[in-house]
């Protein structure tokens, strides 16, 4: 569930779009995970990360470390991964994106 920290803006634009939750801070937090742990099956932002971080990882040389927490598991057996710079990098995206230090 720590992809869920840097990727709160997706979280929150899929939540808007495909449950149509307006204010995602106003939900009891048992929801909000149970909410969150689907997106990945719908055809949105938290999904396009998850694919670009598979994407990062299976591109990756095997005896570079990992830049991310270990990877998890959803219930149905999809790998959840956390979403950081680095493999947004790698990703066929990675000369559209810019991240700031702050």
């Amino acid at each position: 569930m720590l992809w869920v920290l840097d990727a709160l803006d997706d979280v929150e634009s899929d939540l808007s779009r495909f449950h149509r939750i307006d204010d995602m801070h106003a939900m009891p937090g048992p929801k909000f995970f149970r909410y969150i742990n689907r997106l990945i099956f719908y055809d949105g932002a938290v999904a396009a990360m998850v694919r670009l971080r598979a994407q990062a990882e299976q591109s990756a040389p095997a005896d570079v470390p990992a830049t991310a927490p270990a990877q998890m598991s959803d219930p149905s057996g999809a790998r959840v991964v956390p979403a950081v710079p680095a493999a947004l990098k790698m990703s066929d995206l990675g000369s559209l994106l810019s991240f700031g230090t702050g």
